[in-house]
């Protein structure tokens, strides 16, 4: 088993070894990677991540993703530290209003598909056209080996190296909430094709913005305002002839609400300067 992991982990460096790192850089507070992901670069998303915290610190954490995906195993490390930083990930179409974030085509492909996931707040704009990539730019294929390392090896140890990264890999995207479907879909699909997910698809029938239990949390912790009261916020906001009452129904509305904000900005960013600090000692 041992010689497996270690062939396993030798034909995943190599799939990009010749490949560009991807550009990892902060931008208005939120952190954009873009290009292939490759070895080394999430040591390159610490350093980031630690020179943008001495400036923003860690109320807001925000990963804008516009990748083809990379190296499995990197790409693996990176999403495990989504999910400790409790980050929000993004997918953001060019013709998105503020997509002066990204330059370009926007994808989120192959490997990019579970750093999206492992995020605990996901946002997905898309656009119900043609399933192509400006209109869905979340594409889903299984992970894979480059062609030339594995050709190099014997159909048995191919099979038994398939079926590790395989394990791995399910795993994951398990442990960010995949349903079984989801996992199947991306396994059904071949290295050389995508297989295109609208956002509607996305939040209908696989996750929910926000991870269920943090969410739930939260709303122990922080209460906000009720579907009834939000409702009736909006409804108080939009009229401008209000009485006083209504006045000061809205005034304690908005103050419940932003109060609410502040909580968890307090709870997130206690714990993501309590996580980070694991990372780099």
């Amino acid at each position: 088993m041992r010689m497996l992991r270690s062939l396993l982990l030798g034909l995943v460096f190599f799939v990009h070894a010749e490949a560009r790192a991807a550009t990892i850089e902060s931008a208005a507070g939120v952190i954009k990677i873009t290009g292939e992901i490759i070895a080394g670069d999430f040591d390159k998303l610490l350093q980031v991540v630690s020179e943008r915290s001495e400036i923003w610190g860690f109320d807001d954490f925000e990963f804008v993703l516009n990748s083809p995906g990379g190296d499995v195993e990197e790409s693996m490390k990176i999403a495990e530290f989504a999910r400790d930083m409790w980050t929000t990930t993004e997918i953001i179409p060019a013709r998105a209003s503020y997509a002066f974030l990204l330059q370009g085509e926007v994808t989120c492909d192959s490997a990019c598909v579970l750093i999206f996931i492992a995020g605990t707040d996901r946002r997905y704009i898309g656009y119900n056209e043609l399933p192509d990539r400006e209109s869905h730019p979340l594409g889903l294929h299984r992970p894979y080996f480059s062609p030339k390392s594995n050709a190099a090896l014997s159909p048995g140890d191919a099979e038994l190296a398939y079926k590790q990264l395989e394990e791995d890999y399910r795993a994951a995207m398990a442990r960010y909430g995949a349903t079984e479907e989801f996992i199947e879909r991306t396994f059904r699909t071949g290295s050389a094709n995508i297989d295109r997910v609208s956002s509607i698809e996305f939040y209908n029938n696989y996750f929910p913005i926000i991870v269920p239990w943090l969410d739930e949390y939260m709303q122990a912790k922080c209460p906000g305002l009720s579907y009834e009261e939000t409702m009736y916020l909006s409804k108080l906001t939009v009229q401008t002839d209000l009485g006083e009452e209504a006045k000061r129904q809205k005034d304690s509305l908005m103050t419940k609400n932003s109060t609410s904000y502040r909580c968890r900005d307090k709870i997130e960013a206690e714990h993501r300067t309590q996580v980070f600090a694991k990372y780099v000692k």
